[in-house]
């Protein structure tokens, strides 16, 4: 889990007022987690449960996966494949995060800078 995004998003829901908040989208569910944008499109294989803990809620064919790759450590709830329930409300479906994901964080910044470098120095030493 990425720290700094679960920090901003607790702020989001405090100011909100929300004690619970869902997270389904792609995008959002990678930057929580610090994770690769893997979740199928469209389709609705896991879910964050955000509140005084993380849970992750996912289908029993997708848990294996889900709790090895993108998810590591967190408490995990397994639903049936043919009865996945959708993420309640509040959730990212009605809540754009979008805002809360601009700001890189401190590690990511860092990965930018480093690879800044690494690609100046490879343009410096093709160029010579």
């Amino acid at each position: 889990m990425d720290r700094e995004a679960y920090g901003r998003l607790r702020r989001f829901m405090e100011e909100r007022g929300f004690p619970r908040f869902f997270v389904a989208r792609p995008e959002n569910f990678a930057w929580l987690v610090g994770g690769e944008n893997t979740l199928g499109m469209g389709e609705s294989v896991a879910y964050l449960e955000v509140g005084e803990e993380m849970v992750l809620h996912t289908s029993r064919v997708e848990h294996p996966r889900m709790a090895e790759e993108e998810a590591l450590g967190l408490p995990v709830r397994v639903h049936p494949w043919y009865a996945f329930p959708p993420p309640p409300s509040p959730s990212d479906l009605e809540h754009d995060l979008t805002p809360l994901r601009l700001v890189l964080s401190q590690e990511a910044q860092e990965a930018f800078i480093h690879l800044g470098r690494e690609a100046a120095m490879a343009v410096g030493e093709v160029v010579r």
